[in-house]
């Protein structure tokens, strides 16, 4: 959301979305604070259970997210519009998480969190290799962008998009053009 006011960077991602899924031949949008295969990393300590300082990767992500880059859902949900600033903390991690330290309980429904377990694990998904192709998986607790407000917040800085036929490039970069004249381009 470069070129605009911070505090209004929820509102323009919501237009960025839009204005890409209706681009022809655009099938998935999504935007994250940690692209696929970007080589970024965000790892934070968390508590799981009564295992705290749990080292995981962190990526807040928008609606669509897993379908957008492939990452199947194994139990729960996804996130939806429904879960804002305003809602209840949520999250969803992967298979490996739940694997490790839910061993053999159901991990929806179960709370994690940074200083004290305060968000609940709303859904499940398969381990991927998102940072880079080699090397295994990490474990990663994705949350909703729309929760990552603040002033510590992680800033959303990559645009996914799965898109078949001609909708890659110019057509991408003239859609986002017209929806949203003032965001900067790299």
């Amino acid at each position: 959301a470069s070129g605009y006011p911070r505090e209004q960077h929820p509102a323009v991602i919501g237009q960025l979305v839009d204005a890409l899924a209706a681009v022809p031949d655009v099938e998935a949008v999504a935007v994250s604070t940690c692209g696929l295969i970007a080589g970024c990393s965000s790892p934070a300590g968390f508590q799981f259970g009564d295992d705290v300082g749990v080292q995981a990767d962190v990526n807040a992500i928008t609606p669509g997210f897993f379908e957008t880059v492939g990452i199947d859902l194994i139990q729960g949900r996804e996130f939806s519009t429904r879960d804002t600033a305003g809602g209840p903390p949520v999250a969803v991690v992967t298979q490996s998480i739940a694997n490790r330290y839910f061993q053999g309980r159901n991990p929806v429904g179960e709370r994690i969190g940074y200083a004290r377990p305060d968000t609940e694990i709303v859904g499940v998904v398969a381990d991927a290799r998102t940072s880079t192709l080699h090397g295994d998986p990490k474990p990663t607790v994705y949350l909703p962008l729309a929760q990552s407000a603040g002033p510590f917040a992680i800033p959303a800085r990559y645009l996914d998009v799965r898109a078949a036929g001609e909708a890659a490039g110019p057509p991408l970069r003239a859609g986002l053009r017209q929806a949203l004249p003032q965001l900067i381009l790299d």
